[in-house]
């Protein structure tokens, strides 16, 4: 992998780390409304279970860590 798909890999799992923890932050601090944002990108994401989101999005940040992690290896 050269130098360019790097930066780009490494941009693109941070940006993933920061959004999963925000996510999950918010699940269970309600810092805002997700029924805002989710009814501009998809009405469906309102009727799933909070707490089935937040496993999801952990799992996510768990696989792009891992996955940062190999990068530099």
């Amino acid at each position: 992998m050269n130098v360019f798909n790097r930066i780009i890999m490494i941009i693109v799992m941070l940006c993933l780390v920061v959004f999963s923890i925000v996510a999950i932050v918010n699940t269970f601090a309600g810092l805002f409304e997700w029924a805002t944002i989710s009814d501009k990108i998809a009405s469906y994401a309102t009727n799933l279970n909070p707490y089935i989101l937040a496993a999801i999005l952990f799992l996510v940040l768990v696989i792009a860590l891992i996955i940062l992690s190999l990068n530099f290896t």
